[in-house]
């Protein structure tokens, strides 16, 4: 692969997702058990790699203060029309740092999907810094290794895009994050379907 179209793509699907997700709440259960996690009201939760900003709405209504990123401009500037209640910013995760704030909970939803092996570390250590002491980090992912070809080209309104599709093992996420004082907690809730297509919702927590 030898061009990678991932923005270019989430920029055209940008309407397409809105419409979907924003009617589609197959993750509503997997965010009431992250959110449920936080022992206080209005925990500061961010969103990477939100879209358009339909799982921060559900957060949002689940009692959350939420800040979500994401590198499209199409979906933050749907996400600012249609998720009044939450705050982005347009912003690559592989940029994060001590600049956005400190978080109470990070919800990496699909977003490292998008992040190679050789990427992997750096994402994971600009996370693991902006997570206060006792927080919660919730990754879903497809698990393995490799790249997915079927799943890296897609085609949208009869064009054709390459947007790399990472898979990640579970093993080498716990390692890289346990170096960080981000320790394994548990495996969240996922709907059927996403596990029927090798979706993992792994909970991590920060030590003190």
């Amino acid at each position: 692969m030898d061009k990678d179209e991932t923005k270019d793509f989430y920029d055209a699907m940008a309407e397409k997702m809105a419409k979907e997700w924003y009617q589609n709440d197959m993750l509503h259960p997997s965010l009431v058990e992250f959110v449920g996690l936080f022992q206080k009201e209005n925990p500061r939760i961010l969103d990477l790699g939100c879209g358009t900003g339909h799982e921060s709405l559900r957060m949002v209504k689940l009692g959350a203060d939420v800040l979500g990123i994401d590198f499209s401009e199409e979906n933050v500037k749907l996400a600012k029309k249609m998720c009044k209640e939450g705050q982005f910013k347009l912003m690559d995760i592989r940029s994060i740092d001590s600049n956005i704030g400190m978080f109470d909970g990070v919800l990496a939803c699909a977003a490292l999907v998008h992040i190679n092996r050789e990427e992997l570390p750096d994402v994971l250590m600009r996370i693991s810094k902006i997570l206060n002491d006792n927080g919660y980090l919730g990754i879903i992912i497809r698990e393995g290794i490799g790249i997915d070809e079927a799943w890296s080209k897609v085609k949208l309104d009869e064009k054709e895009y390459i947007r790399p599709f990472y898979l990640h093992e579970k093993i080498m996420i716990d390692s890289i994050l346990f170096r960080q004082n981000v320790v394994f907690k548990n495996e969240g809730y996922l709907a059927e379907d996403f596990i029927n297509y090798g979706w993992k919702f792994y909970i991590y927590r920060k030590q003190e």
